[in-house]
């Protein structure tokens, strides 16, 4: 009976531990349209959909804009073009401007599928080293700092393939390693529950 009891604490042990990170990464993005805290980086960044640098390319008021990625720090990273269709966010959060030809990090929602129009807070303008929340008056760092900051969590530091030698490279920092760590830390879990299972039982 002892044995019994042993086993199924062991095993409830391994199931939770395992079930701990799907629900994690299942849990919903945050936004469309939210207030960004670079404070609250650690509990927010998790939740969003995208954290991307580029240049605005093309605005047109209420309607959308397009973005020229250089470098994703959260998401999919792609070459292509990032299009954002306008759309009036909920009241209590302002929607960004987005000048054509500005240099920005995106700190990106999610709305019916699809990457969704930001707040104002969840735009950095990108001048002359610095990052301006907001808008040229908002509150400025340095952007390698602000980078620094959101890598930091996100964990991510990818730029988008520009030839196809370089699309068939493997993005390490965000497959790769995290993979491979998964892979072992389940099968640290296994060898520690082979090892327990042969103390309750060495037959």
């Amino acid at each position: 009976m002892r044995r019994l009891i042993v086993s199924v604490l062991v095993l409830g042990l391994f199931v939770s531990l395992v079930a701990a990170y799907p629900a994690r990464a299942q849990e919903g993005p945050k936004g469309p349209c939210f207030d960004f805290d670079l404070d609250e980086a650690v509990q927010v960044l998790p939740r969003v959909s995208m954290v991307v640098v580029g240049e605005v390319i093309e605005a047109v008021p209420g309607e959308r804009a397009i973005i020229e990625p250089s470098l994703y720090l959260k998401g999919p990273t792609s070459a292509e073009e990032l299009m954002l269709p306008y759309r009036e966010t909920e009241s209590g959060c302002n929607s960004a401007e987005l000048p054509a030809g500005e240099r920005v990090l995106l700190v990106l929602g999610r709305e019916d599928g699809r990457v969704a129009w930001p707040g104002e807070t969840q735009v950095f303008l990108l001048r002359d080293g610095r990052a301006y929340q907001g808008s040229a008056d908002g509150p400025s760092q340095s952007e390698l700092e602000l980078i620094d900051r959101i890598r930091g969590v996100t964990g991510q530091y990818s730029i988008p393939a520009q030839t196809e030698d370089e699309r068939a490279r493997l993005d390490w920092t965000g497959t790769v390693i995290p993979v491979g760590l998964a892979v072992l830390v389940v099968f640290g879990i296994g060898l520690v529950l082979m090892r327990e299972w042969h103390r309750i039982d060495p037959s």
